[in-house]
């Protein structure tokens, strides 16, 4: 194959590579919040005391940022909005996270304790 072949192949190859490798901020944001949500949930679901939850928008906003870069992976910081009803109390709020998002895995690395009962 000729030299100029060659390098064709070479930087077609590694552009196909570091499409699939690139991790987006947005990507990153919105994996974080996808987690956080299912966290929420599992939490509140898990509070015998709750006669009705959500982790829609009431007076808290979701909303998140990165804050730390790496090749291959970011750090979010992840706020995001909940409520619930014990049949006496309703209240909302915000949970606040952190996770470290990479391309095939985003994990909870701190973050509140949801535990409304």
């Amino acid at each position: 194959m000729p030299r100029r072949s060659r390098l064709s192949v070479l930087l077609v190859a590694l552009v196909v590579l570091a499409g699939v490798v690139y991790l987006t901020n947005g990507v990153a944001t919105q994996r974080a919040i996808e987690h956080e949500e299912a966290y929420l949930n599992s939490q509140l679901s898990n509070a015998t005391c709750l006669t009705s939850y959500g982790t829609t928008e009431t007076t808290s906003r979701t909303r998140a940022s990165v804050v730390g870069y790496g090749l291959t992976s970011r750090t979010v910081r992840v706020q995001h909005a909940y409520w619930f009803s014990t049949g006496e109390l309703d209240a909302d709020g915000s949970s606040e996270a952190t996770y470290e998002v990479t391309i095939d895995s985003v994990r909870r690395v701190g973050g509140d304790s949801v535990t409304p009962c």
